[in-house]
């Protein structure tokens, strides 16, 4: 790491030349920069000069993060640490992004060869030619991943497409960004989209298609109704899978419904987030996580219009959960209730004397705890001074200095005495 006002030297063309930039990713067939940045600082760590800096500064920029999906921060160091972090884009513009252009050619790796080609275009948002680079290279990226030439770091049931997202994802931002308004995008996007998206409706992993999903409607390259059914039928696929993953499919497809106006479709895929949600309660050995998956269920049911919707909600409401009752650090004769009931989540306000939490839950005591609290509040109470108000003859009353301490302490032990 080094510090944010501190400039890295610029490392010279003379010095690329010098060494085999290919060298420590011969053996690298994944897209994961992650992989491709530890390669190249565990080349550099034993390399002669120039390739010790050469591999050094391929390292960083390979670990630059990024995250397509946040806007306004694309980029971000992998790590920071008060004013020191590692390398942003921005440290290495000027001339060090002149010089990587020049060096673009001899970058064979597609993943490597997207990341320098992003950076440099990011730089310069004039460089159109390096922004075609770029979008080639991601798509080189994709396409590797479909056909299997290039793998994923960490494959999700044998598949690759778990790491298309983010190169799938940027390719598709500069390609917009760069492309006349109103003009379609560049064919081969489209393609390597289309196929991408087919791929992973025929994968059936209901996070990442709904992911790939979410992109193509947004670009506009398959049709929100048309995604939304497929999405559907992702999430009914495999009904055994993690209840999250279908949930996110069934959200997914619910927005995407909403958006077309289909509103029978929006409440089915609504009501099939809502089971998945049970699906957790039932997974959940805790009362407390129980009783949160319930509550959630029973936040979303209120917006469902339909009978079954009602029926169900008036089901969850009956659910009784029993929170810590055995846990560690409660007292003994104290029991913790968590009622979810039309008193307590209907919207219905709390008594005065019913303690509140901080969710729609209801707090009780046994008898003996009730005695404790109620010891307990007394030896810590203090006298506190009037606060300035308005008090009954309707004149603002003003704030009093507090008592001495000897009257204080009077007053108290004659409370106190009876």
């Amino acid at each position: 790491m080094s510090s944010e006002t501190q400039e890295p030297r610029v490392i010279s063309l003379a010095e690329f030349d010098a060494c085999a930039l290919e060298g420590p990713l011969a053996a690298l067939n994944q897209v994961d920069m992650i992989s491709i940045s530890s390669a190249y600082q565990q080349a550099a760590a034993t390399a002669p000069s120039p390739s010790k800096e050469v591999f050094g500064l391929l390292g960083e920029i390979a670990a630059i993060h990024l995250t397509p999906a946040e806007r306004g921060r694309i980029w971000g160091p992998i790590a920071q640490r008060g004013d020191q972090r590692t390398m942003l884009p921005a440290d290495i513009r000027g001339k060090q992004s002149e010089i990587l252009e020049t060096v673009l050619p001899r970058i064979v790796h597609p993943a490597l060869r997207a990341r320098v080609a992003d950076i440099v275009w990011t730089n310069d948002l004039r460089k159109g030619g390096v922004a075609k680079i770029a979008v080639e290279a991601y798509c080189d990226c994709v396409e590797g991943l479909l056909n299997g030439s290039l793998k994923a770091a960490y494959p999700l049931d044998g598949r690759d497409l778990v790491d298309a997202q983010t190169p799938a994802h940027r390719l598709l931002q500069i390609a917009s960004a760069t492309n006349k308004r109103g003009a379609p995008l560049p064919s081969r996007v489209i393609a390597v989209l289309k196929a991408v998206y087919d791929q992973a409706l025929k994968d059936g992993q209901p996070i990442i298609f709904s992911r790939f999903a979410q992109l193509c409607v947004d670009y506009k390259l398959v049709e929100a109704k048309l995604a939304a059914t497929d999405l559907e039928a992702v999430a009914a696929a495999k009904p055994d899978i993690y209840p999250i993953a279908i949930r996110t499919a069934f959200d997914v497809a619910g927005s995407l419904y909403s958006r077309v106006g289909d509103k029978a479709g929006e409440q089915r895929c609504q009501l099939g987030a809502v089971r998945q949600m049970l699906r957790m309660r039932d997974e959940c050995p805790q009362a407390g996580a129980k009783a949160s998956w319930v509550m959630e269920a029973l936040q979303r049911l209120r917006h469902i219009k339909c009978d079954e919707a009602v029926a169900l909600e008036n089901e969850l409401e009956r659910f009784p959960v029993d929170v810590n009752r055995r846990a560690r650090g409660i007292p003994l004769g104290s029991q913790i209730r968590f009622g979810i009931s039309a008193a307590t989540c209907g919207g219905m306000r709390w008594r005065r004397d019913t303690p509140r939490t901080s969710g729609r839950g209801r707090l009780s005591l046994s008898s003996p705890a009730k005695v404790h609290a109620r010891r307990r509040a007394f030896s810590t109470s203090a006298l506190r001074r009037p606060s300035v108000g308005w008090i009954a003859g309707g004149r603002p009353e003003m704030s009093k200095p507090s008592p001495a301490p000897d009257i204080a302490a009077h007053r108290w032990s004659g409370t106190s005495g009876g």
